[in-house]
């Protein structure tokens, strides 16, 4: 059994699928994209992804 949260299994699953669909001859192809127009929610999902890490750390060094 592991201990990872399910999100992270399951982001991860996605990625390692969407990575190896990628290699395949009769993969679509996805036009480019600027940086500055995937700006907002990639800020917004680390901003997230900090909050809970900084969340966590501070539950587990808190006084009992």
């Amino acid at each position: 059994m592991t201990t990872l949260p399910l999100s992270t299994i399951i982001v991860a699953r996605q990625i390692a699928e969407r990575e190896l669909g990628s290699a395949r001859p009769d993969a679509p192809v996805v036009p480019h994209r600027p940086r500055a127009a995937r700006r907002g929610p990639t800020l917004r999902r680390t901003r997230t992804a900090t909050a809970t890490v900084l969340h966590r750390a501070a539950h587990r060094i808190s006084p009992a």
